[in-house]
């Protein structure tokens, strides 16, 4: 077990390397820089990387390197020494993104609701969706926002859930969504299962469920009592379900 010290503030993600010695973890306060970190698992060294000039960003692993956000553009670095291997450019502020687990695709969510997906390989931007209507039909669309979003190894489908308490489905290749379902309150977290056959999500209700990715069908639900009011993260690795709360709790168990 290591202990990397997080400063300022408290870790905002953790990028594990393909080494599987590596880390890449970000810090910041609500009022500071985010600073950027290399942490080497082995000797228990961290290294500051880069300092971004903007709060609260995250990191994602991508391969051979990792992903974090400034401003409009997202940045793919090397965790050797933080320097910038290639720029996707969005057209507003990102306010989330999400690289699949074998660090292929990368998608993301701007400030004016548009979505994106990139190839992180070729760094080509595959498509882009304006501002997608409403889960309901009205003559002036509603105003929403991305809570939570993510894309699965394939890069075919881009899951991103708003705070009207919807899940959508975003097809890059054919820039057509969908309403996969409706959820109770708003997603905190969102995860895919490894075949992207199933999606899991933590609410603010104290929450989780799995949906099928496909039919958007229930196939678990759970409502925790040891949460002050959201689910922090989730992950599925087969049956296995595990979450963590923002009373800093982590359960594990599957879904049968």
């Amino acid at each position: 077990m290591r202990e990397f010290p997080a400063s300022p503030g408290v870790p905002q993600g953790v990028a594990i390397m393909e080494d599987a010695r590596t880390i890449v973890f970000s810090s910041s306060k609500s009022d500071t820089p985010s600073e950027l970190f290399a942490g080497d698992l082995t000797t228990g060294v961290a290294t500051r990387l880069l300092t971004v000039p903007q709060p609260y960003v995250p990191v994602r692993y991508a391969q051979n390197g990792f992903v974090y956000s400034h401003g409009s553009r997202l940045l793919r670095a090397d965790p050797a020494n933080g320097k910038t291997i290639r720029e996707f450019p969005a057209d507003a502020k990102v306010e989330l993104f999400a690289t699949s687990p074998n660090g292929k695709w990368l998608a993301a969510a701007d400030d004016q609701r548009a979505l994106y997906c990139f190839d992180l390989t070729t760094g080509k931007r595959v498509a882009k969706q304006e501002q997608p209507a409403p889960p309901q039909a009205r003559e002036k669309p509603l105003k929403f926002t991305y809570t939570a979003i993510t894309i699965p190894n394939a890069g075919k489908s881009v899951f991103a859930a708003t705070d009207l308490g919807t899940l959508l489905q975003w097809q890059p290749a054919a820039n057509s969504h969908r309403t996969l379902t409706n959820i109770r309150g708003t997603a905190r977290s969102l995860f895919l299962s490894g075949d992207g056959s199933r999606v899991a999500v933590g609410g603010n209700h104290r929450d989780a469920a799995v949906y099928d990715a496909a039919l958007g069908d229930g196939i678990f639900y759970t409502q925790l009592a040891d949460a002050d009011f959201y689910i922090s993260n989730v992950w599925l690795s087969g049956p296995q379900f595990i979450l963590t709360t923002d009373a800093g709790v982590l359960f594990a168990g599957t879904l049968d």
